[in-house]
């Protein structure tokens, strides 16, 4: 392990977060639990460190939610082949949590 996954894979929560398909060419499902309402914000980082893509969401209620990720950065353009770590961060009525999951482009 190194220290980009010590530092962004520490992993805190049970919101059962995963991505399918895992490896993907178009794009990606996101799934995860919220035990209450609340906020969620994830960010995508490439092996570098860098931060390639977030963004954040409120959900009302409890829940299995899900998004869908092309592999693409902020502004849109496709990013290459290569291992990416999600990050999801949920605040749900004050109590944090933190999940991670590696993902594959394969283009």
């Amino acid at each position: 392990i190194n220290s980009l996954e010590k530092h962004i894979l520490p992993d805190h929560g049970s919101n059962q977060l995963k991505s399918y398909p895992n490896p993907f060419t178009e794009n990606t499902t996101v799934k995860y639990s919220m035990t209450d309402a609340g906020n969620v914000h994830y960010s995508i980082y490439n092996m570098n460190g860098q931060r390639v893509f977030n963004d954040s969401r409120r959900h009302a209620s409890a829940g299995m939610y899900e998004f869908s990720w092309r592999g693409s950065d902020n502004s849109g353009a496709l990013l290459p082949q290569g291992q990416y770590i999600l990050k999801l961060n949920t605040d749900q009525m004050g109590q944090f949590e933190s999940s991670t999951v590696k993902m594959m482009i394969v283009r």
